[in-house]
């Protein structure tokens, strides 16, 4: 079994599979065997137009779908054969529009039909019967006709709406009320539009066109979705219309639950106010579920929420209409007292502060006495001591934060606590003496410093060299980043480093003074790191097969690695350019898969040739691949050429056509492996038909021609070169070239009978004057003109024909007449005295 029989066996079994016992869609297949026709009816609600130009509701739609050569590269040919009222509909075609694309299933297909006749989908921009896609956008709020639950392929459980008889629709009246009850008693159900688009439309189109007539089933929506206030600006125009059950009822309704949400809603703003979030969204939902189009309740509802979130109720203190902070308590003689916190210290008791002179009486002053004596003689060595100690401790203190503050370049800081330190040393007399001398040398050379006397007048040392302060922390914190952005490089951390490095190069960028050196090593370390990343990137989209993106970041890569030296340059490509090829090869193969699928055999070819030409740069493992892409330059130029043969036949333009098809044919033999041998054989039998009726349509048209100039015997070389062909073709058995070969052999005998009356014809107006002289004595030859020979009829071996001319002499013209005969057998003229035609 070939490849395109098994092909069509496969949808035959998926057609029954998926529509033997479909409730609403039954398919019957009309010609072939395996078929590559089919005829699909559609018991579902849809709109056609009868013969009087009148819309009718239908429960009974039929479309025919055929397979064509060539599919699925070539779409099904789909046509109603039922007057479907629909935009992409027309007696000859259905649009399919963008649906049809390598990988779709005929069973996909029939069910998109079916989505078309019921509604859903429908073109409004470049539609096939404009008429139509007016009527489905003004009427758009009544579609789909019907719910087709379940509606896919592959699931035949959906449920039918059940039908009635068709009924009369008139494009201007669809949008009446009048219409509801029709379109309920044929069980249409509303589809899975939401609820708020329903209602928004059919409020625009009442709040646009007033009508007494009002779509009830649009009011009773809005009123279970609590859109009162939409309901307001519908009803306002009609209130006095109405006289419909409930409505009064309704109108209450609406009116207190909009009073009722206003309330409730101002309590909100107030809590809002006051700092309770959490207690103005409570009713500010309570508004929402009151009447559900409040204006801007939902952005109410998110602030609020927001707030509640972040901040909870900010307000301290009870909830109370008007909080009150803790007030001083008043005394009832009306002075106030403060209330005293736990924090606070208690009262002092005054009488506890007074002196016990009953306890002074009883001290004993002799040990007061001696211990007085003692600390006079000890006192000044005490004092000299406690001096000199303390002093060396101070001024050791002072030289440490003077090191310090150096240390942190707060030099004018540093300066203060030296110079300190060092009076302080300097006073030291006796004890410490020795540790004062060695503590002022230290602090001495600490102020000659070089580094403090740079740093006082501004100057900071940076890499061996004082630079001012701003410059200086510049390239200290330049310098920070670069250490960063390494640490961050070295962990592969491409996007930060780089940051890192364009922060730096930014920086430095601002100072003239800064060695050119340092900014280059710097910029090559950006350049190095975006070239990782995006070799990073491109194998990362590699992985995930998306190829364009793969080649713009190893694109990218190339051109971050310019400024690189020439050695890491080549150490790059190594790695970057296999990747490169690779990429680029795929997208092209991709990309011809592509067009391949979309038909655009040109497209395709193109890009598997460019696939091609990179052959030889790609690894091994690649290589394989080539193999099935020049097949598939095969099937293209195949397909290239078969659909430019279409072309050119629809055009009439049938030499281009016959040289298109002659080219398919040779494609075909000469790829004996692109298709197996019964298919290959089925299909040249088609291309040899194909070229067959365009040399006989083309001769036929140029016999035609001549005939019509009565070039005779031209028209018949010709016919008969469209018998050669016919006889000389394998097809020639077939019914249809049967019967075109008995019309060129009748053809050739009414030419060759034509070709010897219009010869007869010529001799007899070439010699009327002397036929007429001899037959008519009395008419001199140069006196006749205006010679008119007519073929009259066939007469056993004769030919009949009729001549006339006029008779120009001195009287009055005279119209002479003669019948005048041919014999076939002898080849003579003669006389013809039987008049009658």
């Amino acid at each position: 079994m070939g490849a395109e029989t098994q092909l069509l066996v496969v949808i035959y079994e998926e057609i029954e599979t998926h529509f033997s016992n479909h409730p609403f869609i039954a398919v019957r297949p009309v010609n072939g065997s395996p078929p590559d026709q089919y005829e699909v009816t559609y018991s579902i609600q849809g709109i056609c137009k009868d013969d009087s130009g009148r819309l009718q509701h239908s429960s009974r739609h039929v479309v025919s779908i055929s397979i064509p050569f060539g599919f699925p590269h070539f779409p099904p040919h789909c046509r109603p054969l039922t007057p479907i009222f629909h935009p992409d509909f027309d007696p000859a075609a259905i649009s399919l529009g963008e649906f049809w694309i390598n990988g779709r299933s005929i069973p996909d297909l029939i069910v998109f039909i079916s989505r078309m006749i019921n509604g859903e989908l429908f073109s409004i921009e470049n539609s096939f019967n404009r008429e139509a896609a007016a009527w489905y956008r003004d009427h758009a709020d009544r579609l789909p006709f019907a719910r087709l639950e379940g509606h896919s392929a592959a699931n035949t459980d959906a449920s039918l709406p059940r039908e009635s008889p068709a009924e009369p629709i008139e494009i201007d009246m669809l949008e009446d009320a009048a219409c509801h009850p029709g379109l309920s008693e044929i069980g249409l159900v509303r589809t899975d539009l939401s609820a708020k688009t329903q209602s928004d439309n059919a409020a625009a189109n009442l709040a646009q066109k007033p009508d007494p007539e009002v779509d009830m089933e649009t009011i009773w929506l809005l009123s279970g979705q609590k859109r009162f206030y939409q309901l307001r600006n519908i009803l306002k125009n009609f209130t006095g219309h109405m006289t419909l059950d409930g409505i009064e009822e309704l109108v209450d309704r609406m009116n207190t639950s909009i009073h009722e949400a206003r309330q409730i809603h101002r309590e909100g703003e107030e809590f809002e106010h006051r700092g309770f979030p959490a207690k103005a969204l409570e009713k500010y939902t309570a508004v929402e579920e009151l009447v559900s189009d409040f204006p801007k309740i939902e952005e109410d509802i998110r602030r609020t929420g927001q707030a509640k979130d972040l901040l909870g109720d900010w307000v301290q203190g009870k909830e109370d209409t008007h909080p009150q902070e803790p007030a001083s308590h008043t005394s009832k003689s009306g002075t106030k007292k403060q209330k005293r916190h736990s924090g606070d210290a208690p009262p002092t008791d005054r009488s506890e502060s007074k002196p016990n002179r009953l306890q002074l009486s009883r001290i004993n002053f002799m040990p007061v006495a001696i211990f007085a004596g003692l600390m006079i003689i000890t006192a000044p060595p005490a004092y000299v001591y406690f001096s000199d100690t303390g002093r060396y401790n101070r001024a050791e203190q002072l030289y440490s934060e003077c090191t310090a503050q150096l240390n942190t370049r707060r030099f004018k800081e540093a300066s203060q606590d030296c110079s300190a330190a060092l009076k302080l040393a300097q006073d030291i007399t006796i004890i410490k003496k020795q540790e004062g001398t060695e503590l002022i040398g230290k602090i001495d050379a600490l102020l000659n410093s070089e580094d403090l006397r740079q740093g006082l007048v501004g100057n900071i040392l940076v890499n061996g060299t004082y630079l001012p302060r701003s410059l200086a922390d510049s390239l200290i914190n330049t310098q920070k980043n670069i250490k960063e952005g390494d640490r961050l490089a070295s962990g592969a951390d491409w996007e930060k480093a780089i940051e890192v490095y364009k922060n730096g190069i930014l920086a430095l960028e601002k100072e003239q003074k800064i060695d050119p050196s340092v900014l280059g090593e710097l910029k090559s370390k950006l350049h190095r790191s975006q070239t990782h990343l995006s070799i990073e990137k491109g194998n990362d989209t590699m992985t995930k097969k998306e190829w364009q993106k793969a080649i713009d970041h190893f694109n990218d890569a190339l051109v971050h690695l310019q400024p690189l030296p020439p050695e890491e340059r080549k150490e790059f490509m190594a790695s970057l350019q296999p990747q490169l090829n690779r990429s680029t090869f795929q997208l092209l193969k991709q990309q011809g898969d592509e067009l391949f699928a979309s038909s655009d055999w040109t497209g395709a070819f193109t890009s598997f040739q460019e696939a091609i030409s990179l052959g030889g740069k790609l690894d091994q493992s690649e290589r394989s691949t080539l193999n099935s892409i020049q097949i598939d330059i095969v099937r293209a130029e195949l397909y290239t050429t078969i659909k430019e043969g279409k072309a050119a036949f629809a055009n009439n333009e049938w030499d281009e056509a016959i040289e298109k098809f002659a080219r398919a044919s040779k494609i075909l033999m000469d790829n004996p492996g692109l298709l197996n041998q019964e298919d290959a054989d089925r299909n040249l039998r088609k291309l040899s038909r194909i070229m067959l009726q365009a040399s006989i349509i083309r001769d036929q048209q140029k016999v035609e021609k001549l005939i019509a100039e009565k070039r005779y015997t031209e028209a018949r070389k010709d016919l008969q070169q469209i018998a050669m062909y016919i006889d000389s073709s394998p097809l020639k058995s077939e019914k249809e070239f049967e019967a075109i070969r008995r019309k060129i052999s009748a053809t050739i005998d009414t030419t060759l009978k034509a070709q010897v009356i219009s010869d007869k014809i010529s001799y007899l107006e070439d010699h009327f004057q002397a036929i007429f002289a001899e037959n008519y004595s009395a008419a001199p030859p140069e006196s006749l003109i205006s010679p008119v020979i007519t073929f009259i009829k066939e007469e056993d071996d004769k030919l009949v024909f009729k001549m006339r001319c006029t008779e120009n002499g001195k009287g009055k013209p005279l119209n002479l007449i003669m019948y005048y005969s041919f014999k076939k057998t002898t080849g003579t003229w003669a006389f013809h005295s039987n008049t009658d035609e």
